[in-house]
């Protein structure tokens, strides 16, 4: 009131002055009021678009969308090359197509190892099946995600037992009417076939390797043997074998064939040897015999075959070669062990001696006797001369035997 009392008794000149300061005052003031409701409504609508001041400091969050899609393609699997209808193969392959990979479910009668599918041709080997019909072998693949395909039914086929026919009719190269006998011993290694015909009358005393043999028939019963190779179904002849001291009677003919090696026994061949030559020569005697059938001491031949052809390795005479004991009448050869049987050996020993020495007696005639070798590198040795524990006279030990790894069976006559 003081204030106000002082003013209006102020000079005119003041009073105006005054008057101007009121009216800048109260201009300001609006002023003032205008600022402030045009800040509230700015901060109004600050907050609708999520911005918030606080002492002039001003913070914004922006909002991001992901945006994910889901694999719901299971794998698509088809049949490529289905099973044979009628198969003896009792583990048979089957191969299917997938367009990705992922694990293999089993079902039927089917199943396999396989558990694991590929992008593209998986073949897989069924677990033995029995013989019989099956129609109910399913497939299906599971991918990574875990969509899996449509079940893949295996087109129906059979196990069955194997059923055999004739492959091959062979006859000898120079077959002739003279009786050759060919086919009178015979011995098979997987593709190699051994024949030998124990009358055939050549004189050759070589080895033809390929397809020819000999036309000629100017000695009597020298015997020969032919090799024959299977390619496919298809066989050919791929030697003709004579011995290099092939003679009258000898009967070069009885075979044992084990992969690349063939054995060939000539109970009636004649020579006195009684050692081993390892190589190509044999001995031209004709001692210990009486040069006609049914008569010799014996001998075996060992031959090598490197590619398609055929050598000569070994020359076999029994340590205690005999006139008329027929060793090499049966052969027996597994790998690198060959057993030679002499069913008209005359020795009376009860025993068997593992080494290369055999008995000088001949007081049990035709008692018979094994002779067992061994191949180390080229080189053959005599490993043991074996006779029967209750040995007798006539028995013929050894007249038919047969080898297999370490186990030898024999048989008399």
């Amino acid at each position: 009131m003081k204030i106000l009392k002082q003013i209006l008794n102020s000079p005119a000149s003041q009073l105006n002055s005054i008057k101007k300061t009121i009216y800048v005052i109260s201009i300001s003031f609006i002023s003032l009021s205008i600022i402030s409701c045009s800040d509230e409504k700015e901060e109004f609508t600050a907050s609708d678009n999520s911005t918030s001041t606080t002492d002039n400091t001003t913070s914004t969050t922006d909002n991001t969308t992901t945006t994910t899609t889901l694999d719901t393609t299971a794998p698509i699997i088809a049949e490529v090359t289905a099973i044979s209808t009628s198969t003896t193969d009792t583990t048979p392959n089957y191969t299917f197509s997938a367009d990705e990979a992922g694990s293999i479910t089993y079902g039927g009668s089917c199943s396999s190892s396989t558990t694991s599918a590929t992008s593209g041709n998986n073949t897989i080997t069924f677990t033995t099946l029995s013989l019989g019909t099956y129609s109910d072998c399913t497939i299906k693949v599971t991918d990574s995600i875990g969509n899996v395909s449509s079940t893949l039914t295996v087109s129906t086929f059979v196990i069955r037992a194997p059923s055999w026919k004739q492959e091959s009719y062979i006859k000898a190269s120079n077959n002739d009417s003279g009786g050759d006998q060919f086919g009178n011993s015979v011995s098979i290694s997987v593709d190699t076939l051994a024949v030998g015909a124990p009358r055939e009358r050549s004189n050759q005393t070589s080895i033809t390797n390929g397809t020819t043999s000999s036309s000629n028939n100017s000695v009597i019963y020298t015997g020969a043997v032919y090799v024959y190779k299977r390619s496919g179904t298809s066989w050919v002849q791929e030697a003709y074998i004579k011995a290099v001291n092939s003679d009258t009677y000898d009967e070069f003919s009885k075979v044992s064939i084990s992969g690349d090696t063939l054995v060939v026994g000539v109970p009636f061949e004649d020579s006195n040897q009684t050692t081993i030559t390892n190589g190509d020569s044999a001995s031209s005697d004709n001692s210990n015999g009486l040069l006609s059938a049914s008569s010799g001491s014996g001998a075996v031949y060992v031959y090598k075959r490197t590619g398609t052809t055929w050598v000569q390795e070994a020359y076999i005479k029994a340590a205690n070669n005999d006139a008329d004991d027929g060793f090499g009448y049966s052969i027996s050869i597994s790998g690198d062990t060959l057993a030679v049987g002499a069913g008209a050996e005359d020795s009376n020993q009860t025993t068997i001696t593992n080494g290369d020495n055999a008995s000088s007696d001949n007081s049990n005639a035709g008692s018979g006797a094994v002779y067992v070798y061994k191949r180390t590198g080229t080189t053959w040795v005599q490993e043991a001369y074996i006779k029967a524990a209750n040995n007798d006279a006539g028995d013929g030990f050894g007249y038919s035997i047969s080898l297999l790894g370490d186990t030898l069976v024999v048989d008399n006559h």
